[in-house]
């Protein structure tokens, strides 16, 4: 399993969609996203949009996020070359429903998940089953709060 690519934490990414439409309707895909690696689907919804579920993720696991209703924006934050007090580095997503685009999350990552409208769903996919591996990683919301660069 990589981890480390060229002894650097991979960066995550979009994987752009897209849609099409005629008189039957329409059709919305992520072409690009490769379900080969995954194993495991699962959804989250957040009481409301004052709701933050963070921080969390995963030493090995990866992730790949996708709004299946609604908008909802993600922070992440590398946390495997963290060491307390570093000022770290915060990356903002927002991935709408409306933009079909697929966000691939690496191991060593950690993230925080904010409903940017009352309805709305998050589809999560994962490349290991639930309970394979012990690598969750979790910190308290307001742990990166004063060491943060930059978070919206």
């Amino acid at each position: 399993m990589r981890f480390r690519e060229s002894n650097k934490i991979k960066e995550p990414y979009i994987i752009n969609g897209g849609s099409v439409e005629d008189s039957r309707g329409s059709v919305i895909f992520v072409n690009d996203f490769d379900l080969k690696e995954i194993r495991r689907f699962y959804q989250i919804s957040n009481c409301d949009t004052n709701f933050e579920r963070g921080w969390q993720g995963h030493k090995i696991e990866s992730r790949w996020f996708q709004s299946l209703k609604g908008t909802i924006s993600l922070s992440l934050i590398a946390f495997e070359d963290y060491k307390k007090g570093d000022k770290v580095r915060c990356s903002l997503f927002e991935l709408s429903c409306d933009k079909p685009q697929v966000l691939y999350v690496p191991p060593g990552y950690v993230s925080c998940i904010k409903a940017k409208t009352k309805e709305h769903c998050l589809g999560v996919f994962s490349n290991y089953s639930l309970n394979a591996i012990k690598d969750e990683v979790r910190f308290e919301l307001d742990y990166f709060d004063t060491i943060i660069e930059k978070r919206q």
